[in-house]
């Protein structure tokens, strides 16, 4: 009797035969799909483009809908989130923009009055040479930063290969309560784009799960820069792979139809569509109790083509497959004790630079250029 795991990998294999053109089918289809679902529910957006909270979102075609959105502090404030319940697995997310200055104390508004214990954020502060994100939170390098009234207090932080884990404490003026948030920031993850291999993620999300908690019901805030294509594909692969544990048939163009009721645009790119899928899929052909062996998938490569960020993606032929999962299993292995071993050997200190959360590219370029760069990616998104 087949499961509900071998239903999800024989559709994945049927759409990778035809590569390309599958999966940009199935994107289109979606977004055909959201396109009805968003008329006949009669979503708007009427708030997030008011005179008085249009400078509040990041980007001018990412918002959340009137029907579904955070309110901080009265029904009026407004703030660029969106609460994502899954009520087949009774997780529940808040999936939101990065914030912008102007809204720093808003975010921390929000963290405090839903009891937000995890905050994920799959961005760094500056990519492409552009702000993708305010400095909202305080590092080992600036331990506390205030945006009234909130404080926030980082009481540790630990580097973990492509992550950081801050843990944080929130406080609020007047109040002797004070809330702990962790933090962890994923910083390998390219905009529109997918990280380098599924094992990537994969670990990522199993710091997740020990960190949350897997049957925690409390929000987890999700977060990129627009709130919508990495932490997209972030909800959908952990949904997935929790029903999928449940033995539960899942449709995953009807379920990121309905995610996207909740946060629109969700998953951007039929690049991130496939590595989610990618990654659900590895995670049940090459886990090892549940704990540790990914297979480091390409991350964009179809049918052999070569993949934007190298590497050459698999072919999945049923010849041999045995003997590939075999090698592929001895390589992992061999990885997760190269990485431990790397990880027992890292000193405790570290230059100031190496603690921003954060690069600065250098790069030299007239004002002209940087003007038109700046043009372009703020109307593109």
């Amino acid at each position: 009797m087949k499961t509900a795991k071998d239903h999800l990998l024989k559709q994945f294999y049927e759409h990778e035969k035809v590569a390309a053109k599958s999966w940009m089918n199935i994107f289109q289809a979606i977004n055909s799909q959201t396109a009805k679902r968003t008329k006949t529910l009669k979503l708007t957006c009427k708030s997030a483009y008011s005179v008085e909270n249009v400078d509040k979102n990041r980007y001018r075609d990412i918002s959340p809908y009137d029907q579904n959105r955070i309110t901080v502090g009265s029904e009026e404030n407004y703030i660029n989130a969106s609460p994502v319940p899954v009520d087949e697995t009774g997780q529940n997310y808040i999936l939101c923009q990065g914030p912008l200055d102007e809204t720093c104390a808003d975010f921390w508004q929000m963290i405090w009055e839903q009891n937000v214990p995890t905050v994920v954020m799959l961005n760094k502060l500056i990519e492409r040479g552009m702000l993708k994100c305010s400095p909202y939170f305080p590092s080992k390098s600036v331990q506390e930063m205030t945006f009234e009234p909130y404080k926030i207090v980082c009481e540790s932080e630990e580097e973990e290969g492509d992550f950081t884990v801050r843990v944080l404490s929130l406080h609020l003026d007047g109040v002797e309560e004070v809330k702990s948030v962790v933090h962890i920031q994923y910083t390998e993850w390219p905009d529109f784009g997918v990280p380098k291999s599924t094992a990537n993620l994969l670990h990522l999300m199993r710091r997740y799960w020990e960190l949350h908690g897997r049957d925690n019901t409390c929000p987890a805030v999700v977060h990129c820069s627009a709130g919508v294509g990495r932490s997209g594909t972030f909800v959908v692969v952990d949904t997935v792979i929790r029903l999928i544990e449940a033995d539960t048939e899942v449709d995953m163009e009807k379920l990121i139809v309905k995610l996207r009721e909740k946060r629109m645009g969700l998953i951007q790119t039929p690049q991130q569509l496939r590595f989610s899928w990618q990654t659900i899929v590895d995670y049940f052909q090459f886990q090892c109790d549940g704990s540790k062996g990914d297979e480091p998938s390409s991350s964009s490569g179809i049918n052999g083509e070569e993949s934007e960020l190298g590497g050459r993606k698999r072919e999945w032929s049923s010849d041999g497959r045995d003997e590939k999962l075999a090698k592929r299993r001895a390589m992992i292995a061999g990885m997760v004790a190269r990485s431990r071993k790397s990880e027992k050997g890292k000193g405790s200190s570290s230059s100031y630079l190496s603690t921003l959360p954060f690069s600065l590219p250098i790069v030299a370029v007239s004002s002209a250029v940087f003007i038109a760069a700046m043009a372009y990616y703020h109307y593109s998104r």
